[in-house]
C-alpha cells in the first residue's frame, strides 16, 4: 500500500503516524504534499529523529503534530525547543532520573512509549508515568490489556 492510498484509507477515521526513516528537502515536501492531497494534516503525526526535519515539516504544514525518537538524552535540550508535541525518551533515562519526565512535560511535550507487544507485563511498568500515547505491534492486543487494567481498577 503507498503512502497516498493508506492517508485515503485513514482519513477520517484514525490519527497517523508517518514513521520518516529519510531527511532533506524533497522527501518533506513530498510527505508534505501526500499529506495535504490525501490526508488530514492535523490528524497526522511526523515521527522524525532530528531538528532539522522536524523544523523542515513543520515549516511547511504546522497543523502536523511532531513526535521524536529520542536516541541519546542529550538530544532532549534541542528537541525540546523544537517545539515539538511528542517525546519517545527511553523508559530507562526516567527510570534513572524522574526529573526528566518533569522537565519534558513543563516544556509543553506529551510523552510515548513503545509497548512492543502490548501485553500486561509490557505496558504495566509505562503506565505509571501516565504517557499520553503508547506505541504496539498489535494494536488489538493493546486494547485488550487497557481494558483488563482498567477493569481490575
Amino acid at each position: 500500500m503507498s503512502l497516498d492510498q493508506a492517508l485515503q484509507v485513514c482519513r477520517g477515521r484514525i490519527d497517523v503516524q508517518l514513521d520518516l526513516k529519510e531527511e532533506g528537502v524533497a522527501y518533506a515536501d513530498q510527505i508534505v504534499a501526500a499529506v495535504k492531497v490525501d490526508g488530514e494534516p492535523a490528524r497526522t503525526i511526523e515521527a522524525v529523529r532530528t531538528v532539522e526535519q522536524s523544523r523542515q515539516l513543520k515549516e511547511r504544514l504546522p497543523e502536523m503534530k511532531t513526535l521524536i525518537f529520542l536516541r541519546q538524552k542529550k538530544q532532549l535540550d534541542a528537541f525540546l525547543t523544537a517545539d515539538v508535541n511528542y517525546l519517545r525518551p527511553q523508559i530507562a533515562w526516567i527510570e534513572n532520573d524522574p526529573t526528566l519526565l518533569t522537565k519534558m512535560r513543563q516544556a509543553g511535550a506529551k510523552i510515548h512509549f513503545d509497548a512492543t507487544t502490548g501485553t500486561p507485563e509490557k505496558v504495566l511498568p509505562l503506565l505509571k508515568y501516565h504517557p499520553e500515547s503508547l506505541l504496539c505491534d498489535d494494536p488489538g492486543r493493546l486494547v485488550k490489556t487497557l481494558a483488563q487494567l482498567q477493569a481490575k481498577k
